[in-house]
């Protein structure tokens, strides 16, 4: 659903090979993104893009901030059900689904965390890593920041949480034996 706002209000058929070539960098093979007509209007579209903007800016999804790209998402916090009945008051699901740059939308995306701990809310512990892997897939994608200064209002305390007892990480560069392999997978 969030990326058929991100699209105008039209359905993407999804695929898994955008291109194949031979040996000597031929294309043999080029699949175009097939768009649906639109499933919504566009005055509802430009509605919810606002509010998911909005959303990153100044409610819930601060964390999910970059500089010098307008990302639009929203963050989100369950519950999980407890086997005795009833919802648990002690286990959660944080979760933060966005897509960016708002103008021209390259990525969509979903982070969701299974039971975080300390932290649960899904702005605290789902949307900084929806902010460090857009980031990093944005540049890697030759997408350039309108600005390469810090954004003064993006949050920058790390929290410390972990997820059924491990840390998420995310990686630095590849390791060598992958630098400067670019797949064309999209």
């Amino acid at each position: 659903a969030i990326a058929v706002i991100a699209n105008g209000g039209c359905l993407v058929r999804p695929y898994l090979v955008g291109e194949i070539r031979d040996g000597d960098g031929n294309t043999m093979f080029k699949q175009e993104p097939k768009l649906s007509e639109p499933i919504l209007k566009p005055d509802a579209v430009a509605q919810m893009i606002g509010i998911l903007e909005r959303v990153v800016t100044e409610g819930t999804g601060t964390r999910a901030r970059i500089g010098g790209i307008r990302v639009a998402g929203k963050t989100g916090t369950s519950q999980k059900l407890d086997p005795k009945g009833g919802y648990s008051h002690d286990h959660f699901v944080g979760s933060f689904i966005g897509f960016g740059p708002v103008d021209d939308p390259k990525l969509a995306m979903i982070v969701s965390l299974n039971d975080p701990k300390p932290y649960y809310y899904g702005g605290t512990v789902a949307a900084p890593v929806f902010q460090q892997v857009m980031e990093r897939s944005l540049i890697y994608l030759g997408f350039q920041p309108r600005n390469q200064q810090a954004d003064p209002g993006r949050v920058r305390r790390k929290n410390h949480v972990s997820v059924n007892g491990s840390k998420p990480s995310i990686p630095g560069s590849p390791p060598p034996e992958l630098q400067g392999v670019s797949p064309r997978v999209r």
